[in-house]
């Protein structure tokens, strides 16, 4: 570095917690050996994620950052090495079920896109491509994550996030409109196949430019694996609430241009471009020695020249505009050369909020800098005790009894990250058989054909036929489905054909029905789901499944409403602090064996 470096603005941005709080971070710890696909977590060290320089993101990567940390060597080589077992895992084997984004989404000001080759279109909104994908978007934003017009819950996802340097990933990926430091844009991406990014664009994400963004995270995950610039914590509710952080600029810094920088170093003053090394070749409209800098750019002013260039201590001044000098600019080690540019700005520190949003973020920064935000921010034990708790329990699998099917996932929209892929390795989740991309399509958790029984235990499964069509019903039977997706079936027929329902439990046949038309058919099922809900009163998501906790009751005792209500509310009204984990399990290991909770959730190794 010199000091005839140039200086530029550089953005800085700030991660925020949105509503009553509770969001709070650890970090990996490792994976159980038996079990890949259940993370085990530690208390994280004093740095807390509030302010961020380069990228963040959610997911994937964020996942490899934090594999490779638990193994990190004074080695660059065996680091690499590590970097390399981590993606491999992460990728294609059963610790891939790690990262989960259903249910995750993004949101950014409406209509203020900078565009970009992502498909962001300056000054358009997505809401008018799907109106449904907006209905949870507060007034003046709009969806970014799931993308709009698609049906996806994000799941399929591997990671998303923003950059605010043209890098990302140790300089593997770049954004397809490179992303600006100073621009007080945010780019954000959004990647599902790895792979298939790069056959088809390299290393290169698709990217949108957005003022700031606000990340939603459901209450239905345990949690999130994320990154802020480079370094990986695990994002979760102490609470399992619904929760949202904004990401916006808060602060801008001067920065200095290194010499290894790949773009022309333009730096600025009160109405200057200054370009280190770099100058403009052509005839001198005059000369002048340069041992004062303000001499010569009052001259250049008085004369109308479009600027100078600097080298060995005289000043060539160029007739041209600015605009010409800046497309004729070679390199010149040594020279330096200034263009007039009556809207730049000198380079100086300064806050990007106002107000009394400035004065609570300055708080916070001082609370952050004297390190009382690790308190706030970091888990205690006992919450990543709890934690553990909750995401072994989501790793077996909690779903609703009305969506438990067997289902491959390769080509399904409800797969998870890397599914997709011809190659997989993939364990069932209570037992070591290799399961391929089989499992639960209601929790997408993988089991082999024996567990998958164990978990489905009573719930109920459905075969359907036309009962006209005689000897070949037989042939023309569905497979096994479970209530929603016989529902879904039989909604989407048309006529008046008699159908012949047969429902199944713990593989005998318990109910058959010959009922008109499909249409009748579909609303029986419907009335036998809601009986099948209240006889059988057990958890539909992580969300019932904590909140039955929070209230004390043990898993058998469960009333009726943490099954029925929306899962909004269940999480609402668990205002009580959660019992610890050993106080839990010796309530909920009174229960009879044949309990609903011990049927889905065996005890976690």
């Amino acid at each position: 570095l010199s000091a005839r470096r140039p200086v530029r603005p550089f953005d800085v941005w700030g991660l925020k917690q949105l509503g009553e709080g509770g969001l709070k971070v650890c970090v990996l710890a490792g994976l159980d050996e038996k079990h890949p696909d259940r993370a085990r977590y530690k208390v994280a060290g004093p740095s807390v994620p509030f302010l961020c320089l380069l990228y963040f993101s959610l997911g994937y990567e964020a996942f490899v950052a934090a594999q490779v940390e638990i193994n990190r060597t004074t080695s660059r080589m065996l680091n690499f090495v590590e970097y390399g077992k981590a993606i491999r895992t992460a990728m294609m084997g059963t610790a891939r079920r790690n990262v989960d984004l259903a249910g995750v989404r993004i949101t950014v000001p409406a209509g203020l896109s900078d565009g970009g080759d992502g498909g962001g279109v300056a000054g358009t909104s997505w809401a008018s491509s799907d109106s449904q994908c907006f209905q949870d978007c507060e007034e003046g934003e709009q969806q970014y994550f799931p993308p709009p017009g698609r049906p996806s819950t994000g799941s399929e996802y591997a990671t998303i996030g923003c950059m605010n340097v043209n890098s990302f990933g140790g300089g593997f990926w770049k954004a397809s409109n490179p992303a600006r430091f100073g621009d007080g844009l945010i780019d954000l991406f959004r990647q599902h196949c790895l792979i298939g990014n790069v056959v088809r664009r390299g290393r290169v994400y698709d990217t949108e430019k957005h003022p700031s963004a606000t990340f939603f995270l459901p209450a239905q995950l345990p949690g999130v694996h994320c990154q802020i610039d480079g370094e990986a914590r695990f994002l979760f509710h102490t609470r399992q609430r619904d929760a949202r952080l904004e990401f916006t600029r808060v602060m801008q810094i001067p920065v200095v241009l290194g010499p290894d920088t790949q773009e022309a170093p333009v730096g600025s003053s009160a109405g200057w471009l200054v370009i280190a090394d770099m100058e403009v070749p052509g005839p001198d409209a005059a000369f002048i020695p340069a041992t004062h800098l303000d001499e010569c750019k009052a001259l250049c002013i008085r004369h109308q020249f479009g600027g100078f260039v600097v080298i060995k201590g005289r000043a060539h001044f160029r007739d041209d505009t600015g605009e010409r000098l800046r497309a004729k600019l070679a390199p010149k080690i040594g020279a330096t050369t200034y263009v007039r540019d009556e809207t730049a700005q000198d380079v100086k520190f300064s806050f990007a909020e106002s107000g009394s949003a400035l004065r609570a973020f300055k708080g916070r920064l001082y609370e952050w800098v004297c390190g009382r935000l690790t308190s706030e921010l970091n888990a205690t034990r006992q919450e990543v005790e709890e934690l553990q708790w909750r995401s072994d329990c989501y790793a077996q699998g909690i779903c609703a009894r009305s969506r438990r099917a067997y289902h491959c996932f390769r080509r399904s929209r409800h797969r998870g990250m890397g599914d997709g892929t011809l190659i997989t390795f993939t364990l069932c989740s209570q037992c070591d058989s290799s399961t391929g991309n089989w499992g639960c399509k209601g929790c997408r958790r993988p089991f082999c054909p024996s567990c998958f029984e164990k978990h489905r235990g009573t719930a109920p499964y459905v075969r359907w036929a036309y009962d006209d069509v005689g000897l070949l019903r037989c042939l023309l039977t569905s497979p096994d489905l479970c209530l929603d997706d016989a529902q879904e079936q039989l909604s989407e027929l048309q006529g008046e054909r008699p159908v012949r329902l047969k429902v199944f439990a713990a593989g005998k046949l318990v109910e058959e029905e010959v009922l008109e038309s499909p249409a009748r058919a579909c609303s029986w099922l419907r009335s036998y789901q809601e009986g099948d809900q209240s006889a059988n009163m057990q958890p539909r998501t992580l969300v019932t499944f904590v909140s039955n906790a929070m209230s004390g009751r043990s898993p058998q005792g469960s009333s009726a409403a943490c099954v029925q209500e929306e899962e909004a509310a269940a999480v609402a009204g668990g205002s009580a602090p959660m019992p610890s984990i050993r106080e839990f399990l010796d309530t909920a290991g009174h229960s009879q064996p044949d309990s609903p909770v011990c049927e889905s959730f065996p005890t976690s190794s």
